[in-house]
């Protein structure tokens, strides 16, 4: 078994004194610098609304979508082309939290994110089929909805493979 990249230096710095625990890897990314999240050429510009996130290995297209139902958003999730990329999917609810900063109440609403907008995840709620999890900004977590209500999303693509390499 080969564990997917980044296992090798995907951890978080843990020093006391660095503000940035979130947002910094305790060694070099791919692109040689320690920014958890950089655009595809390493530097944190995101004018293309790409974001590496180093410490899951998902690429995430940040710009939410306008608020559609839950149908709707992965229909749009699977023709989206972004960056020259066709594969995206809306989140999961772990793959979305996995990038909400616990550690204050702005949940998404950080650099490079910037997002204060609940979101749709993939999630279907196991006990009622006729809702999803989304993120809500407020609570900093998920919660169900109705899919046939509304809310923006945003998008994830796996985006390192072992042919990168």
């Amino acid at each position: 078994y080969n564990p997917p990249y980044p296992i090798n230096y995907a951890h978080l710095t843990h020093s006391r004194t660095s503000p940035n625990l979130f947002t910094e890897l305790k060694h070099d990314n791919y692109f040689g610098n320690k920014n958890r999240f950089t655009d595809p050429t390493g530097s944190q510009s995101y004018s293309s609304g790409l974001v590496i996130d180093h410490l899951t290995g998902w690429m995430w297209y940040r710009i939410s979508s306008s608020a559609v139902n839950w149908t709707t958003a992965i229909s749009g999730a699977e023709a989206a082309v972004f960056g020259g990329f066709n594969d995206w999917h809306l989140p999961t609810e772990r793959q979305i939290l996995d990038i909400a900063n616990y550690a204050s109440a702005s949940g998404l609403n950080y650099f490079p994110f910037n997002l204060a907008s609940d979101l749709w995840t993939s999630t279907t709620v196991p006990s009622v089929t006729v809702s999803a999890r989304r993120y809500i900004t407020s609570a900093n977590g998920v919660g169900g909805f109705v899919k046939t209500n509304t809310n923006s999303y945003i998008l994830t693509r796996h985006y390192y493979n072992t042919s990168s390499f």
